[in-house]
């Protein structure tokens, strides 16, 4: 299980990073499951939805399952419109109910759950 957290305003090099980043740690680790906490996000434009949606998409060509938490009111809004495209991610509440679901996923055969070498951060 890999957990990457995001920070602050999202924008195009940010995610880049982001989907770089996590697709590398996916093939290193071997990450069956993927956790994308959003709690630090306050607001993403449609290019990051889009982009978001895309790097969602990868992780699961990559072999990952994807777990979206820490959605704000105004970001799920955003990303409603997308719903045919993300119906293989699940959303959790927050990142204890995330967490459970992947050791659901896992068959509750999970290590601790391991973080991205680097968040993923952009001040406002």
């Amino acid at each position: 299980m890999l957990v990457q957290p995001v920070f602050g305003e999202i924008d195009p090099a940010a995610l880049r990073q982001l989907t770089q980043q996590l697709l590398y740690e996916i093939h290193r680790r071997r990450a069956r499951v993927v956790v994308i906490d959003m709690t630090g996000v306050p607001a993403l434009d449609a290019g990051a939805v889009g982009g978001l949606v895309q790097t969602a998409a990868a992780a699961r060509l990559m072999g990952a399952k994807v777990i979206i938490t820490g959605l704000s009111p105004e970001i799920a809004k955003e990303l409603a419109p997308f719903g045919a495209d993300l119906r293989a991610v699940t959303a959790a509440a927050d990142l204890q109910g995330a967490l459970e679901d992947a050791e659901r996923l896992l068959g509750g055969h999970s290590s601790a759950p391991q973080s991205a070498e680097r968040p993923v951060a952009r001040s406002i």
